[in-house]
């Protein structure tokens, strides 16, 4: 069984928090790498990770397979293709377990410069524990101003609400954003509908920028029909064919929480259940919000 680009496009979007990721076909499979480091591959539609003595155990099938160059992977955690954060985690864990290799040059007979390689190497490696400490470690604010971002830069788009009214993502100008897409249709969604109300209810006088985006074809059929049936207090927008490509979910609806400074920072296929969650993670963007300048 081949692997699809379809497959393909989800690990993209698994792997956001992974600097610039690319896929380079090889005998069959693909190899995924980081700035030209390679860190896994993917077989028959699965991925498979390097591993080390230290990652080993977050592997729940830690059966290891052998791929072309003599390297050693284990399976990823079908969970972690759900939770972008978390397999970046894993991913940049993996690449600073794994250094790039030195480049073969000639032979150095003298102990000195033997001795510098040695420290200028060691710094590296410090420095590269160090970086990666600080991505899991500081807060979000912190590493923006160090220009480090955990997530996608979303895109922007436009969108128009039922009574004619337009809004662009950009429109939400340094507040967090709440992304909802979802469809009329859909069973989830129509179960949803309580906790987007709490949501609403909870944000809509705070500093928070709440887009409900529907993706329903018939928007002046299916979705004023759909609105006024169940009374909705919230907005609505019709993004059918206006949303980005990094918006639009295999399956809906899809949550998206966009920080103020437009980088998509969590993302869930929510229930009803994960409103404590989404509540919490919402007030972790608001607090990264910089104060407003005084007087």
């Amino acid at each position: 069984m081949a692997t699809s680009l379809k497959t393909l496009e989800s690990l993209g979007k698994a792997l956001a928090l992974v600097p610039e990721v690319s896929f380079l076909p090889i005998l069959g499979n693909y190899c995924v790498c980081s700035r030209g480091r390679a860190f896994a591959m993917v077989r028959d539609d699965q991925l498979f990770l390097k591993t080390s003595p230290e990652t080993l155990c977050l592997f729940r099938d830690t059966t290891t397979r052998p791929f072309p160059g003599s390297v050693t992977m284990c399976k990823a955690n079908d969970e972690w293709l759900e939770d972008p954060e978390k397999l970046g985690e894993v991913v940049l864990y993996t690449l600073a377990s794994h250094p790039p290799p030195s480049q073969p040059g000639p032979a150095r007979p003298a102990a000195r410069e033997g001795r510098l390689v040695r420290v200028l190497w060691g710094t590296a490696l410090a420095a590269g524990a160090v970086f990666t400490a600080l991505y899991f470690l500081l807060p979000c604010r912190a590493l923006g101003r160090l220009g480090i971002h955990k997530g996608a830069k979303a895109e922007n788009f436009a969108v128009t609400g039922l009574g004619g009214e337009k809004i662009r993502l950009s429109d939400c100008g340094g507040k967090p954003a709440l992304l909802y897409v979802w469809e009329t249709f859909s069973q989830r969604a129509i179960d949803n509908l309580p906790m987007i109300d709490s949501l609403y209810a909870e944000y809509k006088d705070r500093q928070v920028c709440f887009l409900p985006v529907t993706i329903t074809p018939d928007f002046n059929l299916d979705v004023r029909a759909f609105a006024a049936t169940k009374a909705l207090k919230y907005p609505v927008y019709n993004g059918a064919g206006r949303l980005p490509a990094q918006f639009l979910p295999e399956q809906s609806p899809m949550l998206y929480l966009i920080d103020h400074e437009g980088f998509v920072r969590d993302s869930y296929s929510p229930s009803i259940n994960d409103l404590e969650e989404i509540s919490s993670d919402l007030e972790a963007l608001l607090r990264d919000v910089p104060a407003a300048p005084g007087p």
